[in-house]
């Protein structure tokens, strides 16, 4: 159902593949891309994504169905509230700052509306077949480069391209060592922000690809990124997958027991192989983010100026926003899930269960102003809220 539109003269300055083709590289293929003016760093994607924003918003009738205008309201609060508190207690990072307004107030929008039809009318199987591929590129790519990096002693980097070209020759820095070996990074520089991204997308990329061997590259490049909050994503996504996909047959039933099995052993293969000790598994200073249970207090609203959002999400919105922010933020991610939760098409379960797997990781590490996290994130909430999810 439409709620509103706002008519403009229809231009065709670029084709829905142009668009299509350059998000799906500039986004997810190679997403660190660009280079940094000071510490802001400006990417190849998000350059194209203002760019086609701008674009649809001169030349396009803004057209809105129901639920994206819903998701939008729901966010408004959180927006409000964050603006306030920026505005009383001040701000002491305006890199980080001005992530999150790219991905709190810009991202959101663009998505949900400026190119809402673009998503609305998009193919399906052209939409598969950018997941399929892109996926399985970016982790085939990674598990090569975590391979050369343990031969070589050097990391492959294409400035401008793979890196941003102010981090050209600084990857080593990013903490991404875990003890002898480096963690898994792919075009990402990071492989606590490769983790959440690919499990945002992975139950929509297992319902797409068909090819097991495909799948097992996939969640072993997750595995490699040694990362316990990527482990517990993939174990957590798993078990959505044996517990609400499961067909009624007896391979159905093996495949998700195997796919855990399989993790679980190869989380254990990996501890075993590189020495990590087991207090890494079961680290009860959580990776030294019990830091951000000290000196901890509740308060209707912030009274610290903003310094970012950090690894444990919740806690940090909590610590930046208040009580108030961190329940309008909750209020905010979770409407999207909810408005979409009864749908019967298996496809947007799967990107359902991506936003989940998403949530839940924030509770160790969301990586939420990192790019490209909030803009995988914004466009499958957009895409949740399509309409129809029948091949076209």
């Amino acid at each position: 159902m439409k709620l509103f539109r706002i008519a403009r003269p229809g231009i065709v300055l670029f084709k829905d593949r142009f668009w299509i083709g350059a998000l799906w590289l500039f986004i997810l293929i190679f997403p660190k891309g660009g280079f940094k003016v000071g510490l802001i760093p400006i990417t190849w994607g998000y350059l194209i994504l203002g760019f086609l924003g701008i674009t649809f918003l001169v030349s396009n009738p803004i057209i809105i169905n129901r639920k994206r205008a819903t998701t939008l309201l729901s966010l408004l609060p959180f927006q409000i509230i964050s603006l306030l508190c920026f505005a009383l207690t001040g701000i002491e990072n305006m890199s980080l700052t001005i992530s999150f307004v790219i991905s709190f107030f810009f991202i959101p929008w663009i998505f949900l509306t400026l190119l809402s039809q673009k998503i609305e009318y998009l193919k399906i199987s052209q939409l598969k077949l950018l997941i399929k591929k892109g996926i399985f590129y970016i982790a085939a790519y990674g598990i090569f480069l975590f391979l050369y990096k343990q031969y070589t002693g050097k990391f492959l980097e294409i400035p401008f391209l793979t890196v941003n070209f102010s981090d050209f020759g600084n990857i080593e820095g990013k903490n991404i060592e875990r003890g002898i070996a480096f963690k898994l990074i792919s075009t990402y520089n990071n492989g606590n922000i490769y983790g959440p991204c690919v499990l945002m997308l992975l139950p929509l990329y297992c319902y797409i690809e068909k090819s097991p061997l495909r799948k097992l590259i996939v969640k072993t490049s997750l595995i490699l990124t040694l990362s316990r909050t990527v482990w517990i994503g993939l174990l957590f996504n798993e078990l959505c997958n044996f517990i609400f996909f499961r067909k009624n047959s007896s391979m159905s039933f093996i495949k998700p027991i195997g796919a855990i099995l399989f993790s679980l052993i190869g989380l254990y293969s990996i501890v075993l192989y590189y020495g990590i000790p087991i207090e890494f598994v079961f680290d009860l200073h959580l990776g030294g983010r019990e830091a951000q249970f000290e000196n901890f207090q509740i308060n209707l609203l912030s009274k610290v100026p903003f310094v970012g959002i950090i690894e444990i999400v919740y806690l940090s919105i909590l610590s930046s926003f208040g009580l108030i922010g961190l329940i309008s933020f909750l209020v905010a991610m979770i409407s999207p899930i909810a408005l979409n939760y009864s749908n019967k098409p298996e496809i947007k379960k799967t990107i359902l269960f991506g936003l989940i797997n998403y949530l839940i990781v924030c509770c160790s590490d969301g990586a939420m102003l990192y790019i490209p996290t909030m803009a995988i994130y914004w466009f499958l909430v957009s895409l949740l809220c399509r309409k129809n999810h029948a091949e076209i």
